[in-house]
Protein backbone atom coordinates (compact mmCIF):
# COMPACT_ATOMS: atom_id res chain seq x y z
CA UNK A 1 0.00 0.00 0.00
CA UNK A 2 1.13 3.32 -0.71
CA UNK A 3 1.73 6.35 1.20
CA UNK A 4 -1.24 8.10 -0.71
CA UNK A 5 -3.12 4.81 -0.40
CA UNK A 6 -2.36 5.04 3.54
CA UNK A 7 -3.50 9.25 3.79
CA UNK A 8 -6.72 7.99 2.01
CA UNK A 9 -7.45 5.33 4.55
CA UNK A 10 -6.13 7.52 7.44
CA UNK A 11 -8.36 10.65 6.04
CA UNK A 12 -11.67 7.75 6.41
CA UNK A 13 -10.92 7.04 9.72
CA UNK A 14 -10.11 10.16 11.29
CA UNK A 15 -13.21 11.47 9.72
CA UNK A 16 -15.31 7.50 10.72
CA UNK A 17 -13.78 9.14 14.27
CA UNK A 18 -14.92 12.03 14.30
CA UNK A 19 -18.79 11.31 13.20
CA UNK A 20 -18.84 8.74 16.39
CA UNK A 21 -17.51 10.99 18.56
CA UNK A 22 -20.06 13.85 16.94
CA UNK A 23 -22.78 10.76 17.85
CA UNK A 24 -21.33 10.13 21.47
CA UNK A 25 -21.49 13.59 22.25
CA UNK A 26 -25.04 14.88 20.70
CA UNK A 27 -26.94 11.95 21.37
CA UNK A 28 -30.90 12.30 20.65
CA UNK A 29 -31.53 11.07 23.58
CA UNK A 30 -29.82 13.33 25.78
CA UNK A 31 -31.45 16.07 23.97
CA UNK A 32 -34.37 14.54 24.64
CA UNK A 33 -33.88 14.00 28.75
CA UNK A 34 -32.51 17.95 28.62
CA UNK A 35 -35.83 18.97 27.61
CA UNK A 36 -37.25 16.76 29.47
CA UNK A 37 -35.33 17.11 32.55
CA UNK A 38 -36.74 21.17 31.89
CA UNK A 39 -39.73 20.60 31.94
CA UNK A 40 -39.58 18.03 35.10
CA UNK A 41 -37.48 20.79 37.22
CA UNK A 42 -41.04 22.93 37.59
CA UNK A 43 -43.48 19.82 37.58
CA UNK A 44 -41.36 18.12 41.13
CA UNK A 45 -41.06 21.22 42.78
CA UNK A 46 -44.96 21.37 42.25
CA UNK A 47 -45.35 18.12 43.46
CA UNK A 48 -42.94 18.51 46.72
CA UNK A 49 -44.90 22.28 47.25
CA UNK A 50 -48.04 19.90 47.19
CA UNK A 51 -46.67 17.39 49.26
CA UNK A 52 -45.39 20.17 51.88
CA UNK A 53 -48.62 21.62 52.27
CA UNK A 54 -50.15 18.07 52.83
CA UNK A 55 -47.54 17.53 55.80
CA UNK A 56 -48.34 20.67 57.32
CA UNK A 57 -51.92 20.52 57.35
CA UNK A 58 -51.69 16.59 58.55
CA UNK A 59 -49.42 18.08 61.50
CA UNK A 60 -51.94 20.99 62.05
CA UNK A 61 -54.77 18.40 62.61
CA UNK A 62 -52.75 16.30 64.59
CA UNK A 63 -52.12 19.19 67.20
CA UNK A 64 -55.68 20.13 67.00
CA UNK A 65 -56.86 16.35 67.36
CA UNK A 66 -55.10 16.66 70.42
CA UNK A 67 -56.36 19.71 71.65
CA UNK A 68 -59.74 18.32 71.23
CA UNK A 69 -58.88 15.34 73.12
CA UNK A 70 -57.37 17.29 75.51
CA UNK A 71 -60.38 19.37 76.46
CA UNK A 72 -62.68 16.41 76.04
CA UNK A 73 -60.69 14.60 78.67
CA UNK A 74 -60.96 17.99 80.85
CA UNK A 75 -64.65 18.24 80.26
CA UNK A 76 -65.00 14.14 81.81
CA UNK A 77 -62.73 15.71 85.00
CA UNK A 78 -64.71 18.48 85.22
CA UNK A 79 -68.46 16.35 85.02
CA UNK A 80 -66.71 13.89 87.42
CA UNK A 81 -66.14 16.42 89.68
CA UNK A 82 -70.08 17.88 89.55
CA UNK A 83 -71.56 14.02 89.97
CA UNK A 84 -68.84 14.18 93.14
CA UNK A 85 -68.78 17.54 94.44
CA UNK A 86 -70.80 17.52 97.99
CA UNK A 87 -69.91 21.32 98.37
CA UNK A 88 -72.85 23.82 96.97
CA UNK A 89 -70.58 26.86 97.01
CA UNK A 90 -67.80 25.18 94.24
CA UNK A 91 -70.87 24.11 91.72
CA UNK A 92 -71.42 27.32 89.86
CA UNK A 93 -67.78 27.66 89.38
CA UNK A 94 -67.39 24.04 88.08
CA UNK A 95 -70.28 23.79 86.24
CA UNK A 96 -69.32 27.84 83.96
CA UNK A 97 -65.86 26.04 83.37
CA UNK A 98 -67.74 23.01 82.42
CA UNK A 99 -69.98 24.95 79.59
CA UNK A 100 -67.05 26.70 78.30
CA UNK A 101 -64.66 23.58 77.98
CA UNK A 102 -68.01 21.66 76.13
CA UNK A 103 -67.66 25.51 73.80
CA UNK A 104 -64.56 24.52 73.20
CA UNK A 105 -64.65 20.94 72.72
CA UNK A 106 -67.51 22.05 69.97
CA UNK A 107 -65.18 24.79 67.90
CA UNK A 108 -62.00 21.92 68.50
CA UNK A 109 -63.43 19.36 66.80
CA UNK A 110 -65.36 21.56 64.11
CA UNK A 111 -61.93 23.01 63.31
CA UNK A 112 -60.35 19.25 63.11
CA UNK A 113 -63.22 18.46 60.61
CA UNK A 114 -62.54 21.74 58.46
CA UNK A 115 -58.70 20.25 58.18
CA UNK A 116 -59.38 16.84 58.30
CA UNK A 117 -61.35 17.69 54.81
CA UNK A 118 -58.70 19.87 53.69
CA UNK A 119 -56.48 17.46 54.48
CA UNK A 120 -58.32 14.94 52.24
CA UNK A 121 -58.17 17.33 49.51
CA UNK A 122 -54.88 18.17 49.36
CA UNK A 123 -53.23 14.38 49.57
CA UNK A 124 -55.87 14.08 46.14
CA UNK A 125 -54.41 16.94 44.63
CA UNK A 126 -50.98 15.52 45.33
CA UNK A 127 -51.88 12.09 44.35
CA UNK A 128 -53.13 13.42 41.13
CA UNK A 129 -50.13 15.08 40.59
CA UNK A 130 -47.66 12.57 41.24
CA UNK A 131 -49.59 9.96 39.09
CA UNK A 132 -49.19 12.75 35.85
CA UNK A 133 -45.95 12.78 36.33
CA UNK A 134 -44.94 9.23 36.81
CA UNK A 135 -44.96 8.63 32.90
CA UNK A 136 -41.72 11.38 32.65
CA UNK A 137 -40.23 9.96 35.94
CA UNK A 138 -40.53 6.48 34.16
CA UNK A 139 -39.45 8.00 30.59
CA UNK A 140 -36.25 9.83 32.29
CA UNK A 141 -34.91 6.81 33.67
CA UNK A 142 -35.59 4.63 30.28
CA UNK A 143 -33.36 7.56 28.80
CA UNK A 144 -30.75 7.93 31.53
CA UNK A 145 -30.09 3.68 31.02
CA UNK A 146 -30.40 4.10 27.02
CA UNK A 147 -27.59 7.05 27.25
CA UNK A 148 -25.47 4.99 29.06
CA UNK A 149 -25.69 1.56 26.86
CA UNK A 150 -24.86 3.88 24.02
CA UNK A 151 -22.37 5.62 25.18
CA UNK A 152 -20.71 2.29 26.55
CA UNK A 153 -20.93 1.15 22.95
CA UNK A 154 -19.78 4.10 21.49
CA UNK A 155 -16.65 4.38 23.54
CA UNK A 156 -16.02 0.77 22.57
CA UNK A 157 -16.61 1.70 18.72
CA UNK A 158 -14.14 4.73 19.39
CA UNK A 159 -11.42 2.70 21.27
CA UNK A 160 -11.31 0.22 18.15
CA UNK A 161 -11.49 2.19 15.35
CA UNK A 162 -8.57 4.35 17.47
CA UNK A 163 -6.77 1.50 17.18
CA UNK A 164 -7.13 0.79 13.74
CA UNK A 165 -6.08 4.73 13.13
CA UNK A 166 -2.55 4.47 15.00
CA UNK A 167 -1.66 1.38 12.66
CA UNK A 168 -2.53 3.20 9.74
CA UNK A 169 -0.39 6.32 10.74
CA UNK A 170 2.28 3.56 11.79
CA UNK A 171 2.53 2.83 8.15
CA UNK A 172 3.31 6.04 7.01
CA UNK A 173 6.81 7.42 6.86
CA UNK A 174 7.97 9.58 9.75
CA UNK A 175 8.28 12.92 7.97
CA UNK A 176 4.72 12.20 6.14
CA UNK A 177 3.35 11.23 9.43
CA UNK A 178 4.80 14.61 11.23
CA UNK A 179 2.59 16.36 7.91
CA UNK A 180 -0.03 14.53 8.35
CA UNK A 181 -0.52 15.36 12.13
CA UNK A 182 0.59 18.79 12.01
CA UNK A 183 -1.98 19.43 9.48
CA UNK A 184 -4.69 17.36 11.73
CA UNK A 185 -3.68 19.48 14.50
CA UNK A 186 -5.02 22.58 12.54
CA UNK A 187 -7.76 21.19 10.97
CA UNK A 188 -9.37 19.85 14.24
CA UNK A 189 -10.73 16.66 12.29
CA UNK A 190 -8.61 14.63 9.55
CA UNK A 191 -5.08 15.63 8.54
CA UNK A 192 -5.98 15.53 4.33
CA UNK A 193 -9.36 15.85 1.81
CA UNK A 194 -9.91 14.80 -1.06
CA UNK A 195 -10.42 16.60 -3.71
CA UNK A 196 -13.45 16.81 -5.72
CA UNK A 197 -14.06 18.59 -8.70
CA UNK A 198 -11.02 20.57 -8.50
CA UNK A 199 -12.01 21.36 -5.15
CA UNK A 200 -10.41 20.55 -1.65
CA UNK A 201 -13.62 18.56 0.28
CA UNK A 202 -11.68 19.96 3.72
CA UNK A 203 -11.69 23.42 3.06
CA UNK A 204 -14.25 23.80 0.22
CA UNK A 205 -12.10 25.99 -1.76
CA UNK A 206 -11.67 25.56 -5.19
CA UNK A 207 -7.78 24.67 -6.20
CA UNK A 208 -6.23 27.49 -8.33
CA UNK A 209 -5.34 26.20 -12.03
CA UNK A 210 -1.87 26.19 -11.03
CA UNK A 211 -2.29 24.21 -8.20
CA UNK A 212 -4.92 21.98 -9.78
CA UNK A 213 -2.27 21.21 -12.83
CA UNK A 214 0.22 20.58 -9.88
CA UNK A 215 -1.85 18.16 -8.43
CA UNK A 216 -2.76 16.46 -11.71
CA UNK A 217 1.32 15.95 -12.71
CA UNK A 218 2.33 15.04 -8.87
CA UNK A 219 4.91 12.68 -9.10
CA UNK A 220 4.26 9.26 -7.51
CA UNK A 221 4.68 9.08 -4.24
CA UNK A 222 4.04 13.13 -3.82
CA UNK A 223 1.56 14.36 -1.54
CA UNK A 224 0.82 17.80 -2.17
CA UNK A 225 -0.86 20.05 0.66
CA UNK A 226 -3.45 22.40 0.23
CA UNK A 227 -2.88 26.06 -0.12
CA UNK A 228 -5.71 27.14 1.91
CA UNK A 229 -6.29 25.18 4.65
CA UNK A 230 -2.95 22.79 4.71
CA UNK A 231 -4.57 19.78 4.58
CA UNK A 232 -2.81 16.86 2.67
CA UNK A 233 -4.70 15.85 -0.62
CA UNK A 234 -5.83 12.73 -1.95
CA UNK A 235 -8.02 12.00 -4.85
Amino acid sequence: MSDLDVVHDLVEADRWLDRVRQQRDHLSEQEELDRLEESLRARVAEVRAAEEEVARTRQEYDEQAAAAERLRQRHRDLERALRESTGARALPAIEAEARSVASQCDEADERALDLLAALEDQEGEALRLRHEIQPDLDRRLELREAITALRWSLGEELERLGAEREQLVGQLSSDLGTRYERARARAGVAGGAFVVDGRCDGCRLALSPLDADRFRRRADGDVLECPSCGRLLVP
